[in-house]
């Protein structure tokens, strides 16, 4: 059983990250989408995070190279080496 644990408030300034944070931007590469692909980069993050749990090296290839094609079909914006890259399979 945990004991009670202490809740801490950080302070927030605004425009400034929390000193736990880490800023995110800088490393993420922003693209100008046009309307109906706002969640594009999410779910093609979440497919790689997902697609990371399948232990199996070949079965992960075979599901993102699917992936792949699904994303093309749907016109889905996405770079493909990065993708790879997400799942965990080296190009």
């Amino acid at each position: 059983m945990v004991g009670p644990q202490k809740i801490i408030k950080p302070k927030v300034v605004v425009g400034e990250p929390l000193n736990n944070m880490i800023k995110l931007s800088s490393l993420i590469k922003e693209v100008e989408v046009g309307p109906g692909h706002e969640n594009d980069r999410d779910m093609v993050v979440g497919v790689a995070e997902i697609l990371r749990m399948v232990d199996d090296m070949n079965n992960r290839k075979e599901i993102a190279e699917a992936m792949l094609r699904k994303f093309k079909s749907e016109d889905v914006i996405h770079n493909a080496s990065e993708f790879l890259t997400l799942c965990g399979i080296s190009l």
